[in-house]
Protein backbone atom coordinates (compact mmCIF):
# COMPACT_ATOMS: atom_id res chain seq x y z
CA UNK A 1 0.00 0.00 0.00
CA UNK A 2 1.19 3.52 -0.81
CA UNK A 3 2.90 5.32 2.05
CA UNK A 4 1.81 8.88 2.81
CA UNK A 5 4.42 11.36 4.00
CA UNK A 6 2.96 14.62 5.31
CA UNK A 7 5.12 17.68 4.68
CA UNK A 8 5.08 20.05 7.65
CA UNK A 9 4.54 23.17 5.59
CA UNK A 10 2.30 24.66 8.29
CA UNK A 11 3.71 23.53 11.64
CA UNK A 12 1.97 24.51 14.84
CA UNK A 13 5.01 25.67 16.76
CA UNK A 14 3.18 26.00 20.08
CA UNK A 15 1.53 22.58 19.86
CA UNK A 16 3.94 20.62 17.69
CA UNK A 17 3.62 17.36 19.60
CA UNK A 18 -0.17 17.49 19.45
CA UNK A 19 -0.11 18.24 15.72
CA UNK A 20 2.18 15.30 15.00
CA UNK A 21 0.05 13.02 17.18
CA UNK A 22 -3.05 14.07 15.22
CA UNK A 23 -1.34 13.32 11.90
CA UNK A 24 -0.35 9.89 13.18
CA UNK A 25 -3.95 9.28 14.27
CA UNK A 26 -5.17 10.44 10.86
CA UNK A 27 -3.10 7.74 9.17
CA UNK A 28 0.16 9.44 8.18
CA UNK A 29 3.04 7.00 7.71
CA UNK A 30 5.83 9.57 7.64
CA UNK A 31 6.66 13.24 8.10
CA UNK A 32 8.54 15.22 5.47
CA UNK A 33 10.60 18.22 6.53
CA UNK A 34 12.03 20.71 4.04
CA UNK A 35 15.24 22.34 5.26
CA UNK A 36 15.88 25.53 3.33
CA UNK A 37 18.53 27.21 5.47
CA UNK A 38 21.07 29.35 3.62
CA UNK A 39 19.26 29.41 0.29
CA UNK A 40 18.68 32.90 -1.06
CA UNK A 41 15.73 31.91 -3.25
CA UNK A 42 13.89 29.97 -0.53
CA UNK A 43 13.82 32.43 2.37
CA UNK A 44 10.04 32.19 2.78
CA UNK A 45 10.50 29.01 4.81
CA UNK A 46 13.50 28.21 6.98
CA UNK A 47 13.74 25.59 9.72
CA UNK A 48 16.83 25.28 11.86
CA UNK A 49 18.39 22.26 13.49
CA UNK A 50 16.58 22.74 16.81
CA UNK A 51 13.18 22.64 15.11
CA UNK A 52 14.19 19.63 13.03
CA UNK A 53 15.32 17.85 16.20
CA UNK A 54 12.00 18.65 17.92
CA UNK A 55 10.05 17.24 14.97
CA UNK A 56 12.24 14.15 14.91
CA UNK A 57 11.89 13.53 18.65
CA UNK A 58 8.09 13.89 18.57
CA UNK A 59 7.78 11.75 15.45
CA UNK A 60 9.92 8.99 16.91
CA UNK A 61 7.76 8.89 20.02
CA UNK A 62 4.74 8.17 17.79
CA UNK A 63 6.56 5.72 15.53
CA UNK A 64 6.64 8.02 12.50
CA UNK A 65 9.47 7.91 9.97
CA UNK A 66 11.00 11.35 9.25
CA UNK A 67 12.28 12.37 5.82
CA UNK A 68 14.56 15.40 5.92
CA UNK A 69 14.77 17.09 2.54
CA UNK A 70 17.92 19.22 2.34
CA UNK A 71 17.18 22.22 0.16
CA UNK A 72 20.34 24.21 0.80
CA UNK A 73 22.55 26.18 -1.54
CA UNK A 74 25.84 25.14 -3.11
CA UNK A 75 27.98 27.21 -0.74
CA UNK A 76 26.39 25.87 2.43
CA UNK A 77 26.03 22.19 1.63
CA UNK A 78 29.64 21.26 2.42
CA UNK A 79 29.45 23.00 5.80
CA UNK A 80 26.09 21.76 7.05
CA UNK A 81 26.31 18.71 9.27
CA UNK A 82 23.77 15.91 8.98
CA UNK A 83 20.33 16.94 10.19
CA UNK A 84 18.02 14.77 12.31
CA UNK A 85 15.92 12.35 10.27
CA UNK A 86 15.55 8.72 9.24
CA UNK A 87 15.98 9.47 5.53
CA UNK A 88 18.18 12.39 4.46
CA UNK A 89 17.40 13.59 0.95
CA UNK A 90 19.84 15.73 -1.01
CA UNK A 91 18.21 17.74 -3.74
CA UNK A 92 19.82 18.00 -7.15
CA UNK A 93 18.30 21.29 -8.24
CA UNK A 94 19.10 22.93 -4.90
CA UNK A 95 22.57 23.54 -6.36
CA UNK A 96 21.35 24.58 -9.78
CA UNK A 97 23.06 21.50 -11.22
CA UNK A 98 22.08 17.91 -11.88
CA UNK A 99 22.17 15.19 -9.26
CA UNK A 100 25.76 14.13 -9.81
CA UNK A 101 27.09 17.62 -9.02
CA UNK A 102 25.01 17.80 -5.85
CA UNK A 103 26.81 14.91 -4.27
CA UNK A 104 30.17 15.73 -5.84
CA UNK A 105 30.16 19.19 -4.31
CA UNK A 106 28.95 17.90 -0.97
CA UNK A 107 31.61 15.24 -1.03
CA UNK A 108 34.40 17.77 -0.99
CA UNK A 109 33.93 17.60 2.77
CA UNK A 110 33.22 13.88 2.87
CA UNK A 111 31.28 11.24 1.01
CA UNK A 112 27.81 12.39 2.07
CA UNK A 113 25.97 9.17 1.09
CA UNK A 114 28.44 7.03 3.04
CA UNK A 115 28.29 9.42 5.97
CA UNK A 116 24.50 9.16 6.03
CA UNK A 117 24.52 5.38 5.93
CA UNK A 118 27.29 5.14 8.53
CA UNK A 119 25.01 7.12 10.84
CA UNK A 120 22.33 4.45 10.40
CA UNK A 121 20.16 6.62 8.18
CA UNK A 122 18.80 6.21 4.66
CA UNK A 123 20.11 8.23 1.72
CA UNK A 124 17.63 9.85 -0.65
CA UNK A 125 18.36 11.55 -3.96
CA UNK A 126 15.88 14.10 -5.35
CA UNK A 127 15.28 15.13 -8.95
CA UNK A 128 13.62 18.47 -9.68
CA UNK A 129 11.40 19.13 -12.68
CA UNK A 130 14.39 20.47 -14.65
CA UNK A 131 16.48 17.31 -14.25
CA UNK A 132 16.92 15.13 -17.31
CA UNK A 133 15.26 11.69 -17.31
CA UNK A 134 18.52 10.08 -18.44
CA UNK A 135 20.11 11.03 -15.11
CA UNK A 136 18.06 8.26 -13.52
CA UNK A 137 19.97 5.63 -15.49
CA UNK A 138 23.42 6.40 -14.15
CA UNK A 139 23.45 7.20 -10.43
CA UNK A 140 27.08 7.62 -9.55
CA UNK A 141 29.46 9.89 -7.71
CA UNK A 142 32.32 11.38 -9.71
CA UNK A 143 35.59 11.58 -7.75
CA UNK A 144 39.21 12.27 -8.70
CA UNK A 145 39.77 8.51 -8.42
CA UNK A 146 36.89 7.48 -10.65
CA UNK A 147 33.22 6.68 -10.23
CA UNK A 148 31.41 5.39 -7.14
CA UNK A 149 27.83 4.07 -7.33
CA UNK A 150 25.46 6.16 -5.23
CA UNK A 151 23.00 3.38 -4.35
CA UNK A 152 20.25 5.61 -2.91
CA UNK A 153 17.59 4.13 -0.67
CA UNK A 154 15.03 6.55 -2.09
CA UNK A 155 14.54 8.41 -5.36
CA UNK A 156 12.38 11.51 -4.89
CA UNK A 157 10.73 12.86 -8.03
CA UNK A 158 9.54 16.47 -7.80
CA UNK A 159 6.39 17.31 -9.73
CA UNK A 160 6.61 21.03 -9.11
CA UNK A 161 9.57 23.36 -8.86
CA UNK A 162 11.22 23.24 -5.46
CA UNK A 163 12.25 26.84 -6.04
CA UNK A 164 8.65 28.02 -5.85
CA UNK A 165 6.54 27.16 -2.82
CA UNK A 166 3.41 28.00 -4.80
CA UNK A 167 4.52 26.28 -8.00
CA UNK A 168 2.19 24.42 -10.34
CA UNK A 169 1.97 20.71 -10.97
CA UNK A 170 4.08 19.56 -13.94
CA UNK A 171 2.41 16.45 -15.44
CA UNK A 172 5.46 15.54 -17.54
CA UNK A 173 7.37 14.79 -14.32
CA UNK A 174 5.17 11.73 -13.80
CA UNK A 175 7.08 10.06 -16.65
CA UNK A 176 10.22 10.08 -14.49
CA UNK A 177 8.40 7.95 -11.92
CA UNK A 178 7.70 5.35 -14.60
CA UNK A 179 11.32 5.46 -15.77
CA UNK A 180 12.64 5.07 -12.21
CA UNK A 181 10.23 2.19 -11.65
CA UNK A 182 11.33 0.41 -14.85
CA UNK A 183 15.01 0.83 -13.99
CA UNK A 184 14.44 -0.55 -10.51
CA UNK A 185 12.56 -3.54 -11.82
CA UNK A 186 15.26 -4.63 -14.27
CA UNK A 187 18.32 -4.00 -12.12
CA UNK A 188 19.85 -7.10 -10.59
CA UNK A 189 22.99 -5.64 -9.01
CA UNK A 190 23.20 -4.47 -5.37
CA UNK A 191 21.84 -0.96 -4.85
CA UNK A 192 19.45 -1.26 -7.76
CA UNK A 193 16.42 -1.45 -5.49
CA UNK A 194 15.16 1.83 -4.08
CA UNK A 195 11.79 3.21 -3.15
CA UNK A 196 10.24 5.88 -5.34
CA UNK A 197 8.68 8.95 -3.76
CA UNK A 198 6.88 11.88 -5.36
CA UNK A 199 6.52 15.42 -4.03
CA UNK A 200 4.79 18.50 -5.36
CA UNK A 201 1.14 19.58 -5.60
CA UNK A 202 -0.06 16.16 -4.51
CA UNK A 203 -3.85 16.11 -4.28
CA UNK A 204 -6.24 13.24 -4.89
CA UNK A 205 -5.99 13.29 -8.69
CA UNK A 206 -2.25 13.93 -8.94
CA UNK A 207 -1.55 11.23 -6.36
CA UNK A 208 -3.57 8.79 -8.46
CA UNK A 209 -1.33 9.52 -11.46
CA UNK A 210 1.77 9.05 -9.31
CA UNK A 211 0.55 5.75 -7.88
CA UNK A 212 -0.33 4.43 -11.32
CA UNK A 213 3.18 5.35 -12.51
CA UNK A 214 4.71 3.31 -9.69
CA UNK A 215 5.27 5.67 -6.74
CA UNK A 216 5.70 3.98 -3.37
CA UNK A 217 5.51 7.17 -1.30
CA UNK A 218 3.36 10.27 -1.84
CA UNK A 219 4.48 13.48 -0.13
CA UNK A 220 1.77 16.05 0.50
CA UNK A 221 1.62 19.14 2.67
CA UNK A 222 -1.09 21.74 2.18
CA UNK A 223 -3.61 19.23 0.79
CA UNK A 224 -3.53 17.38 4.12
CA UNK A 225 -2.84 20.22 6.54
CA UNK A 226 -5.38 22.50 4.88
CA UNK A 227 -8.12 19.90 4.82
CA UNK A 228 -10.92 20.01 7.42
CA UNK A 229 -10.53 16.23 7.67
CA UNK A 230 -6.91 15.05 7.56
CA UNK A 231 -7.83 11.37 7.68
CA UNK A 232 -10.08 11.72 4.65
CA UNK A 233 -7.36 13.61 2.74
CA UNK A 234 -4.74 10.95 3.55
CA UNK A 235 -7.05 8.13 2.50
CA UNK A 236 -7.73 9.87 -0.81
CA UNK A 237 -4.00 10.26 -1.41
CA UNK A 238 -3.59 6.57 -0.69
CA UNK A 239 -6.39 5.69 -3.12
CA UNK A 240 -8.91 4.65 -0.52
CA UNK A 241 -12.39 6.04 -1.22
CA UNK A 242 -14.66 6.39 1.79
CA UNK A 243 -18.02 4.65 1.60
CA UNK A 244 -19.52 7.90 2.81
CA UNK A 245 -17.99 9.91 -0.01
Amino acid sequence: MTQISVALTKPDFLHLGEQIAQLKEAGADRLHLDIMDGSNDRRRVSYGRDFAQAVYDHARSFGLHVETHMLIDRDAIADVELYPGDTLIYHSDALGKHAHDTVVRASRRTNIPDEIKAAGKRFGLAFDIHSRPEELYDLKLTTPDGFIPLNPDQILIMTTSARMLDGRFVPDSIRKISIACNIRNVRKKPGGKYEIAVDGCMNEENARLAREAGADVVVSGSYVLGSPNSRDAIEKLRGIVSVDA
